[in-house]
């Protein structure tokens, strides 16, 4: 038992979701649609790592984009977008080559972000299970600000994951 609750407290367990104001954004993503479950989403990110691997960029940084409200959407249509974030012309040039492949600029504006702390599956599951609830109770105190909401992605850095309202 004592194992378990140490290993849960090192995955996040105990950790808590503050959102904070600031600007986010200016971002070109390249990568693949998915259509599914939002935590279906994995295999897709596997595939995108793999080709973007194969094709020989060096320390990519991934996001994940997500267009429907799973409360309004069935599950097997929600819309998402697994993306690497092209910070050079030469990778860009590497991935648009590839097929099935699609490019969204996210433009630089104001956002609601949360950064919870992430070094595995584990980790990643305990912030998306305490980063969405948070979100959802400051939008029930702040409905005005939901309907401006232009993007929401997840940006997938060493160690953490950046969760990212960004409205208009």
């Amino acid at each position: 038992m004592i194992a378990i609750i140490g290993f849960l407290s090192y995955e996040g367990i105990w950790a808590s979701a503050n959102i904070e104001k600031n600007e986010e954004g200016g971002y070109l993503m390249i990568g693949i649609e998915h259509v599914g479950a939002y935590y279906k989403i994995s295999n897709t990110m596997k595939r995108l790592e793999k080709e973007v691997t194969e094709a020989g960029i060096k320390n990519p940084s991934f996001a994940g984009m997500y267009y429907d409200d799973p409360e309004k959407v069935a599950e097997d249509s929600l819309r998402s977008f697994a993306a690497v974030i092209i910070n050079n012309p030469k990778d860009s040039a590497k991935l648009v080559s590839m097929k099935g492949y699609k490019v969204v600029n996210i433009e630089r504006g104001n956002a609601l972000i949360c950064d919870m702390k992430t070094h595995g599956m584990v980790s990643t599951i305990i912030a998306v299970y305490k980063a969405y609830p948070t979100f959802s109770a400051y939008f029930a105190a702040h409905p005005d600000e939901a309907k401006t909401i232009k993007y929401t992605y997840e940006l997938y850095k060493e160690g953490t994951t950046r969760f990212v309202f960004q409205y208009q």
